[in-house]
Order: C-alpha cells, then sequence, then structure tokens
C-alpha cells in the first residue's frame, strides 16, 4: 500500500494537456449524442504533488472538463484508492472501482452501454505492482486486447520503454531472474518478439504492430521528454476512427513542438526524433504514395537531416 498522493514531474503536465485537449474536442458529439465514455486503468490518487502542490490528476481532468462524461477509474493500490475517493467526493460523474485493472476491465465495458463511445486512458507508473509479497502486473496486453474488441473504443498508452529497457538489463545483470524478469515484458506486449528489440524505438514499433494486429486501424506514438531533452515515455495511441486519430494526431504534432516536413498518414504517426521515426514513417507512406512520390519524400527527409546537421556544425 502506498502512502501518500502520487508525486508527479513536469513532463507530466504534457500528458494532462494531451488528455484535455483531446476531452474538449470529444465535447461535440457528446453534446450532441451523450455517448461519451471514459475508463482510466490506473486512477492513481485522483489529485497529485507538483513542487509541493496539489493539482488535478488524470481522472478529475476528465470528470470536470467541458465534456463531462460518465468516467470510471480503476485503482489497485489501497492507499491511493483511498485517496482517489476522497478526491472524487462529489463529484457526480466519476465512479471509483477498487482492484486490479486488467482483471476489472471485461465487466466494466460489458456494464457500458454498447452505443457509447468509450475512450480509454491506461497510465501505468511501471511494469509490476508490489504489495508486500504480492506481485501484479500493472497492464496486461489482454487488457489491449479487450478494448480492442469493443469497436466504439479508443486508447492511449503510457508506454514505459525506459522501464523496460532496464528491466532487459537487470536480466543480463542477474540471470537467475532473468527468465521471472521476462515474463514481466512479455506480459506487456503479449508475446516474446520483444527479445529481438534493444532500442526504445524498435520497443515502440514493435507495441505499435500488435495494435494493428488488433485491428486498429490508426496507430500514433509521442515521445514525451523531460526538460533536460531525455526520453521519459511513449504515448500510443489506438483507434478505429478516422476522425479520432486526426484529433490526436494534431494534438501529438503541437506537444511535440514542431511540423515534420511531410504531414504524416493518420493511419501510423510518429511524432519522435527524426533518426528513428524516418524509418516507421516511411513504411506508412509506402503503403499509400506512389514510388514517384515516396522517392521525393526520401530525399526530402535526406535534404532536412543533413541541413540540420549542417546547421548543427556551424
Amino acid at each position: 500500500m502506498t502512502d501518500g498522493p502520487l508525486h508527479i514531474k513536469k513532463h507530466t503536465f504534457q500528458k494532462y494537456d494531451i488528455l484535455r485537449k483531446y476531452l474538449k474536442a470529444c465535447l461535440t458529439f457528446e453534446k450532441k449524442y451523450q455517448n461519451f465514455a471514459y475508463i482510466d486503468t490506473h486512477g492513481g490518487s485522483g489529485k497529485v504533488v507538483f513542487e509541493g502542490h496539489e493539482v488535478h490528476g488524470s481522472p478529475l481532468i476528465a470528470a470536470e472538463s467541458e465534456a463531462h462524461p460518465q468516467c470510471y477509474a480503476i485503482e489497485i493500490d489501497v492507499g491511493r484508492r483511498l485517496l482517489l475517493r476522497k478526491a472524487t467526493t462529489g463529484v457526480p460523474n466519476i465512479e471509483v472501482i477498487g482492484g486490479d485493472c486488467n482483471r476489472k476491465i471485461a465487466s466494466l465495458l460489458k456494464q457500458i452501454d454498447d452505443r457509447k463511445f468509450a475512450f480509454c486512458f491506461v497510465d501505468p507508473d511501471g511494469l509490476v505492482y508490489t504489495d508486500g509479497a504480492t506481485k501484479v502486473f500493472q497492464l496486461n496486453w489482454t487488457t489491449i486486447e479487450e478494448i480492442s474488441r469493443r469497436r466504439n473504443s479508443e486508447i492511449l498508452v503510457n508506454l514505459r520503454t525506459q522501464d523496460v529497457i532496464r528491466c532487459v538489463g537487470a536480466m543480463e545483470a542477474e540471470p537467475e531472474r532473468a527468465d521471472k524478469l521476462a515474463e514481466d515484458i512479455t506480459t506487456l506486449y503479449g508475446t516474446d518478439s520483444w527479445t529481438l528489440k534493444r532500442t526504445r524505438y524498435q520497443l515502440r514499433d514493435l507495441f505499435l504492430d500488435r495494435l494493428e494486429s488488433l485491428g486498429f486501424t490508426h496507430v500514433g506514438a509521442l515521445n514525451v521528454k523531460s526538460e533536460d531533452n531525455s526520453h521519459q515515455y511513449y504515448l500510443i495511441y489506438g483507434s478505429h476512427h478516422s476522425v479520432g486519430a486526426k484529433i490526436m494526431s494534431s494534438n501529438f504534432r503541437i506537444s511535440w513542438g514542431f511540423n515534420p516536413i511531410t504531414e504524416l498518414p493518420l493511419q501510423r504517426f510518429v511524432y519522435d526524433d527524426i533518426p528513428h521515426s524516418q524509418t516507421t514513417a516511411q513504411q506508412a507512406f509506402q503503403k499509400t504514395l506512389s514510388p514517384e512520390k515516396l522517392a521525393d519524400w526520401c530525399d526530402s527527409l535526406c535534404f532536412f537531416s543533413c541541413s540540420a546537421r549542417s546547421s548543427q556544425v556551424g
């Protein structure tokens, strides 16, 4: 059990800002159809602390947004859940659910009217949760599968690639624990093909590939960085609809801070460091562009990369 509210860092506000903007965009059809539900699989403490000051965490951001959706916040940790219930007291459109989100998600989705659009924010703070001798996987791939079966669902996932890389490092340093540590990663991805991936870019692309294998027709990724410009995690998006993808791609682009030379396709949009996002974007364009246009696009990327290097040298 955790004592006290969650403490966040400055880069967390980037995640919250994207969530706020997307919820605001959902206001139009919520007013018209009243068919929007929000699920927070890792509800946390409701209010979080930044530099000594309490601010709203994701469940309260969603519940008090202009869209005012019916919200469901799942939290496994008893201490955090008590704080979450306290923080949401008097907020009529939020329900707090205790337990493991991987066990609760199927019944919760069945509880929500099939006509409702369900936006699922999947925001673990690690690979596993431990309470004494109890170990629980924070995010099981079966949870993503369950969400994907609902055609009018979308997901925004905190993919903690740094935790995965640290776990791989621990496997190499402590071979006697390797099998159990490997299980932590395999449970997240739902496959052991991650063993062939050694960089965060490969781990990112694997997760996007896995979402596509479930039938998500539009996927995207945003590299979230700290103030010192170091990678923290990826926000990964999955949807069955182009409208949502257009909104989220725009939000990712604004958060990333600059526009790519060529507009990224809604089927797969990645906002990341250029040398590594280039390959993923090129693969997506190959599905939609003629060889001639693809060659022009690759030339423009090459020109941009060379120009950037020249300016750095100067």
